[in-house]
């Protein structure tokens, strides 16, 4: 047993002590595991609610989310494009920023917030977030697809093309390339 084991690495002095220290740490990696499990269900409900179009309820469920553990990043970004859908852009960058703040290679962070922008018309911006994408993640096809129509928007013909080259390469099938192109 664990403490047969523990006893015959070094002498212990105060036994009491060691078998009440082991039994809050185990309670304490229990409580981790509970908690674990209910920010998954949270962010499991949020996700349904999203799929069902009650995006304020999914937003109370990332919270919920989020109150319980402020570094998950998964619930930062669907809090964040949860805004976004509802129009609240200056919220939902925020909670990108915060999402950014906790793990900033996160490249499908910066691919949602670029999405949030190029649906408000922020070319520029969303640019700089596709080209964080795209040197994270050069195999990823919609992240090309995605800054060839921003630079397409922002009249940089050429290099949107290239982008969507690279898209269709890494995904011939994509119909939405062959259309935009």
């Amino acid at each position: 047993s664990i403490s047969r084991d523990i006893l015959m690495l070094s002498q212990i002095e105060k036994p009491a002590l060691l078998r009440r220290l082991f039994n809050i740490g185990c309670s304490y990696s229990a409580q981790i595991l509970s908690l674990t499990k209910v920010q998954g269900e949270l962010m499991e409900k949020g996700n349904q609610l999203r799929k069902e179009n009650k995006y304020e309820e999914a937003l109370d469920a990332y919270q919920a989310a989020l109150k319980a553990d402020k570094r998950r990043t998964e619930a930062w970004n669907m809090k964040a494009s949860t805004l976004g859908l509802l129009g609240k852009t200056d919220e939902a960058i925020e909670c990108f920023d915060r999402s950014l703040e906790l793990d900033f290679e996160n490249e499908k962070t910066w691919f949602l917030k670029g999405m949030t922008l190029f649906a408000v018309n922020r070319f520029n911006e969303a640019d700089s977030c596709f080209d964080k994408a795209v040197n994270a993640d050069p195999h990823n096809p919609v992240y090309w697809k995605y800054k060839g129509m921003v630079l397409s928007q922002l009249n940089h013909n050429a290099d949107a093309l290239k982008c969507l080259d690279n898209a269709l390469e890494l995904n011939p099938d994509d119909e939405a390339v062959l259309v935009f192109r």
